[in-house]
């Protein structure tokens, strides 16, 4: 996937939350936050393969629910610790 699609489909259902729970469009902070959450996947795994060949293909270290769900977790907590439960949910979700 090319990265702006990477950054449509992660930033639909960021767009959903904010107008469901807010009721008013997202701001500048919260799309660039949900655009560096679309984006670092890649940016963590594709160097690893195509670089350094250490994992296997473009998709494997943090595609991974092993790696990416405590990954998550501590960004969830980082944004309630911090009341920054906005950031931290668009940056999960992407």
């Amino acid at each position: 996937m090319f990265p702006i699609e990477h950054f449509i489909v992660a930033f639909l259902p960021v767009l959903m939350y904010v107008l469901v729970i807010d009721r008013r469009l997202p701001g500048v902070r919260l799309a660039t936050i949900a655009f560096i959450g679309s984006q670092l996947p890649d940016l963590v795994d594709k160097p690893l393969a195509y670089l350094f060949g250490l994992i296997p293909s473009g998709r494997v270290f943090m595609h991974s629910l092993p790696i990416a769900l405590p990954f998550l977790l501590g960004t969830m907590i980082y944004g309630w610790k911090t009341e920054r439960n906005r950031l931290s949910v668009g940056f999960s979700f992407a």
